[in-house]
């Protein structure tokens, strides 16, 4: 019974990460510069990451890109064309640091 038990734990452990790993890949974005996981929980699209770095939530693009955008700079709306914009999907090795 302690084997089955343990089995058990061990399968409700690998859902629940790969739950957490799966909430990351749809909720979350990487800095361009050190590569860690931020999340939004409010506020504008320019985030400022504990490297140093400036950029966009929504295109992951530098923030000084965005300064020069048509229509002047907004904060709460990205304007870069879609096809500059970078993926919010994060690697395997980003949700491994994750944990």
């Amino acid at each position: 019974a302690v084997h089955g038990d343990f089995v058990g734990a061990q399968e409700q452990r690998q859902r629940q990460q790969d739950r957490a790993e799966s909430w990351v890949r749809r909720n979350a974005q990487h800095c361009p510069g050190c590569r860690a996981i931020v999340q939004r929980n409010g506020g504008c699209n320019h985030m400022v990451c504990r490297c140093g770095t400036h950029f966009c939530y929504v295109c992951g693009r530098p923030w000084d890109e965005h300064t020069s955008q048509e229509g002047g700079i907004d904060y709460y709306v990205c304007r870069m064309p879609k096809a500059d914009r970078n993926s919010h999907a994060l690697d395997n090795t980003m949700v491994q640091q994750f944990e």
